[in-house]
């Protein structure tokens, strides 16, 4: 644990410190809410902290048998992670092109296509934060399959569209 985030947890550990010392009933909004309105000045947020996350602190707190460490902020793991946004260009018309062929080759052949792809764009490339993480086989896949249902409702929707004027028509095309 760096200094910065030794710093953020011993502020919520202070933070918790006082709200257990002024808390008498029990950790519910109704009880915490006015305890941070009126904490000391050395205490405040800069941002407002909604009273769930006090109650996850100390959570984490009580399960870690009182370590500090337990409060320092997390590093951005599980669903809030950031996905590559630089494969779509190379990765969606892979994936249509998979979509459009009649007689679908496997899945391990626009993989390898896709993956060729993202070396010849990384060899172009001259700095290494535009470079493109390769996605694995199972992302590939997985992304993949989405698109294939999403498509096929597309598919049926057209199937069963039947135009009444050439608006509708019109409308349907673009």
């Amino acid at each position: 644990m760096d200094s910065v985030d030794f710093a953020i947890a011993l502020r919520r550990y202070r933070i918790l410190d006082y709200l257990d010392k002024h808390i008498h009933k029990g950790w519910t909004d109704k009880n915490i809410t006015p305890l941070l309105r009126n904490m000391p000045a050395g205490l405040k947020l800069d941002n407002s902290v909604n009273w769930r996350t006090i109650c996850r602190w100390r959570q984490r707190l009580l399960d870690s048998n009182g370590n500090i460490a337990a409060l320092s902020p997390s590093k951005g793991t599980g669903r809030k992670t950031t996905r590559t946004v630089g494969d779509e260009a190379l990765l969606l018309p892979t994936i249509k092109r998979m979509l459009v062929t009649a007689p679908p080759l496997k899945v391990s052949v626009y993989h390898r296509e896709y993956a060729e792809e993202v070396d010849s764009y990384n060899g172009l490339v001259l700095e290494d934060t535009q470079r493109i993480s390769k996605l694995s086989y199972k992302s590939f896949k997985s992304r993949y399959e989405k698109m294939k249902i999403d498509y096929e409702k597309k598919m049926e929707r057209a199937r069963s569209f039947t135009p009444k004027n050439r608006l509708d028509l019109k409308e349907f095309n673009n």
